[in-house]
């Protein structure tokens, strides 16, 4: 009797044993899972931001083709009444303030600027010639460390051409990377080249890039995905190319988020341990072995 006792006990113990198994590995499952669910959500939410990106750049290049379409029916209109260098201040001076554009500049169809420098003066020549021959275009370049928003049209009066207008805005400044940096919960990096020239991580303005390779890549046309320390701190980052409308890489737009707190957002999937006084990470926040948890989650569980 005392033997079937015994083996009774034994069995029931192993099926308890089995059971505890079962469920801490049910448990690590799930916290797998939802980490890695909470990591792949944050990849996708930082490649969807890209596009918040271009869509502040293109309201920027909007607001400058409403100032020269503006300035186009101006000039379409009042041409014949003033004299050109006149009509051109007047435009000028209430375009820049009204629609707060960087610059406005007004060429005649020679190319001469006419309108006063103060205003502005336009540093790409193929967009005054190319204006001033019949193209309307609105686009973005690169001029020095800046990313510049450029919209220009031609000048017309009573059917004849008369010159063009430019107007344009230096997108790129610190101003431009704390409203996106803010929007999207995200830190965003202006590179020129292998240089942060514009950055929301503190401390990492006008500094070089450890890994090159991510420039290269993202500069070649690949959106880089990829989990990289900046400054000692681990981050999820996405490296991507900025293009112009006409598909030309111009430089390179980082947005990121630091790994802790991504991993902070699968929080609740170590609350069922912590309940039972079982740790899931390491001191220095890494995710302790599956079969150290176990282990401490079995005893632990025993214990009860």
């Amino acid at each position: 009797m005392n033997k079937l006792k015994s083996v009774s006990t034994q069995i029931i113990g192993l099926l308890a044993v089995g059971i505890i198994a079962y469920s801490v590995c049910l448990f690590l499952f799930v916290h797998s899972e939802l980490n890695k669910g909470f990591k792949e959500n944050y990849e996708v939410s930082i490649q969807k931001q890209q596009d918040s990106v271009q869509e502040r750049i293109d309201e920027i290049l909007n607001s400058l083709n409403n100032i020269t379409d503006w300035i186009y029916e101006e000039f379409n209109e009042d041409y014949g009444d003033y004299d050109p260098q006149e009509l051109s201040a007047t435009v000028c001076a209430y375009g820049t303030k009204m629609f707060k554009a960087g610059s406005i500049a007004i060429y005649d169809t020679h190319g001469n600027l006419i309108s006063n420098p103060s205003y502005g003066h336009d540093a790409t020549a193929s967009f005054v010639a190319q204006t001033i021959n019949g193209t309307k275009t609105k686009n973005i370049v690169k001029e020095g460390k800046d990313i510049v928003a450029v919209s220009a049209r031609p000048l017309s009066f009573e059917g004849r051409n008369v010159g063009c207008v430019v107007a344009r805005t230096v997108v790129t400044t610190d101003a431009f990377i704390k409203e996106l940096s803010d929007f999207m919960e995200l830190e965003f990096t202006v590179f020129d080249g292998n240089t942060r020239v514009y950055t929301s991580i503190s401390g990492m303005k006008d500094t070089t890039i450890s890994n090159p390779e991510l420039i290269r890549r993202a500069m070649a046309g690949e959106s880089v995905l990829i989990e990289a320390k900046i400054n000692g701190v681990p981050f999820l980052t996405n490296y991507y190319p900025l293009k112009d409308n006409n598909g030309q890489t111009l430089t390179v737009f980082f947005l990121g988020q630091e790994l802790a707190n991504v991993q902070n957002g699968a929080k609740g999937a170590g609350s069922t341990f912590a309940a039972l006084g079982v740790a899931v990470k390491n001191s220095d926040g890494t995710i302790r072995s599956t079969e150290d948890v176990l282990l401490d989650s079995i005893d632990a569980l025993a214990a009860m």
